[in-house]
């Protein structure tokens, strides 16, 4: 009897080691779920904003593009209105820089270009660009 006492023993020793080494990687796997889930949501939380940071940059680049582009054709129009001011309106040639300064303008439209009406008006810092100050 004292055979079956001892064996009975680690049996149940064993049994309880048992129940607790299953019960340790059930503990570490939810540990590691809940690590790759928090970097998950951290990696979806990046990429989020790398998507609304690249688009911004896009929309800054189209925009610094578009504006450095006006800035330089508008000397080029206003030397077409020059050149229409100066030439006969029955010579041809005076007929081509017309139709090139239509288009030209045509184009500034597409882009969203607007002239704005300055001569005569007051000065407005917030739509005019001051080229000379003025003492008063």
């Amino acid at each position: 009897m004292a055979e079956k006492t001892k064996k009975a023993k680690p049996e149940k020793e064993e049994k309880e080691a048992e129940e607790t080494v299953e019960e340790a990687p059930v503990e570490n796997t939810e540990e590691k779920a809940d690590d790759f889930k928090d970097k998950y949501i951290r990696l979806m939380a990046d990429f989020d904003n790398f998507k609304k940071r690249t688009q911004k940059e896009v929309t800054s680049t189209y925009t610094n593009a578009v504006t450095d582009t006006v800035e330089k054709l508008l000397p080029v129009m206003d030397n077409f209105e020059r050149a229409m001011l100066s030439a006969d309106e029955n010579d041809e040639f005076a007929k081509g820089i017309t139709m090139i300064y239509k288009q030209l303008k045509e184009v500034f439209d597409t882009i969203g270009v607007k002239e704005i009406e300055a001569l005569g008006k007051t000065f407005d810092p917030n739509i005019h660009n001051a080229v000379m100050h003025v003492d008063d």
